[in-house]
Order: structure tokens, then sequence, then C-alpha cells
């Protein structure tokens, strides 16, 4: 019997106006939009290769240090199983690898020799962490970092932005899709529009596989990306 209603609703459709007969099927024109949840989603391994490519400069594949992904059919949905000891351990031996291979030099351009380097650190910490994280870092995000860098830069500079960045490699900031923000007095269940960050990070992994570029941060940053103009 379901299936003959949906073979008539298809075939007959919803009419406004009387008809001498018409299936037993209600027609809300105006009827509210029903949204399911978001899963949190853990990065899919060639996002995490692509994101560190264009982010750090890398040129390797790191896709063998990371765990398999979970599967949704024929698509890698990294939105079930909650990490293990395991998967943590080989995010940290991914992140001290990559950071071994690359030249945080040829991304902090900084200037040490007219410039203190915790303003040379701070410019890389948002930089860098604007581009992982897909964006802008919080007060206390940029604070945690900053401090961190001092712990570790007592040999040099780069000693510092070495485990900054090993540290931003592992943060759930860059590693998951967290796709809203928690907005004071929001009820449970409650729709909630996307962020204009949270679109660029959606366009960058549907269209790049990886993290959105300047130029699309810059247009989520603005308010453009939310604009119908924007998007286009």
């Amino acid at each position: 019997m379901r299936k003959l209603s949906i073979i008539l609703m298809f075939g007959v459709g919803c009419n406004s106006q009387p008809a001498e007969w018409k299936p037993d099927i209600v027609c809300e024109t105006y009827a509210p939009a029903t949204m399911g949840s978001t899963p949190l989603k853990r990065l899919t391994r060639s996002q995490y290769n692509h994101s560190i490519q264009d982010v750090l400069g890398v040129t390797d594949s790191y896709e063998s240090l990371l765990v398999e992904d979970e599967k949704l059919g024929f698509f890698a949905s990294n939105s079930t199983a909650s990490p293990d000891m395991t998967t943590i351990e080989m995010y940290q031996i991914a992140a001290e690898t990559v950071v071994a291979d690359a030249d945080l030099g040829a991304i902090d351009d900084c200037n040490l020799m007219n410039t203190p380097g915790e303003t040379c650190a701070r410019q890389y910490i948002d930089t860098v962490g604007s581009r992982l994280f897909r964006r802008p870092l919080s007060a206390e995000e940029e604070k945690t970092y900053i401090d961190l860098y001092f712990l570790y830069s007592s040999r040099s500079h780069n000693d510092g932005l070495r485990i900054v960045t090993r540290a931003m490699l592992q943060s759930p900031a860059f590693l998951y899709h967290p796709d809203y923000e928690v907005v004071a007095g929001q009820a449970n269940g409650e729709i909630q529009p996307l962020s204009s960050y949270a679109l660029a990070s959606r366009l960058a992994s549907f269209l790049w596989d990886s993290v959105p570029d300047e130029q699309l941060l810059e247009a989520a940053g603005s308010g453009a990306l939310l604009t119908d103009e924007g998007l286009r």
C-alpha cells in the first residue's frame, strides 16, 4: 500500500484546486523544512593529505600514516567511530613526520633581524592556524599557541614554530569538521544556519578536497560568501 501511495503521489502530485478525486495524501505546500542532525566528521586521509600539502608546502603523501577511513557505501565518511588510542598515536606520528619534512622557513618570511620573535610567531600562528582550522583563531587559541612557542623557542625560533605546528596538526579544530557554533540560549535540536566559515570549509572540501584558500577565507570573513553574488 505504501508503494502504491508513493506512485500515486508522483503520478498525481499536489494540487491545491478541488478535484473530483484525489489520493489520500495531505499536500502541505508551506510545510516547514525538516533537517537532520549534522554528524561531527573527521578529515578523511585524502583531505588530511591535501590540507597539509596546501598549507605547509610538503609534497609527499602521508595517508599511509593514518588509520583507514570509515566507509559509507563507496564514500569515505569518518563520522561513526570515536578515535581510539591507536588512531591518536598515528595522528601524533603523522604530525611529527609532516613537520620534520616541511620547510617552515618558506612559510615564516618574517625578518627576525628587525622584528621581535613574538611578532613573527603571532603572524605565523594567525596565518597557518586560520588555514588549518578553516577559520580565524580565537583569542584563547592564539594565547595557547603563543605560550607554547615561548616554552619551546629558547633554543631557536624555528623550534618554537615546529612544536606549535605539530600541536595544530593534532588539534580537533583541524582534524574535525565542526559545522556549527554553540550559540547561547539555543534550544537543543534547533535549526541553525551554517556560518560563513563553515560554508567555506564545506565548499573547499567538496571542490578541492582540502582547506579554503586565502581568497575563500576572505570572502567568508567579509560576509560576501553568505550572499548570492558572493557564492556565485
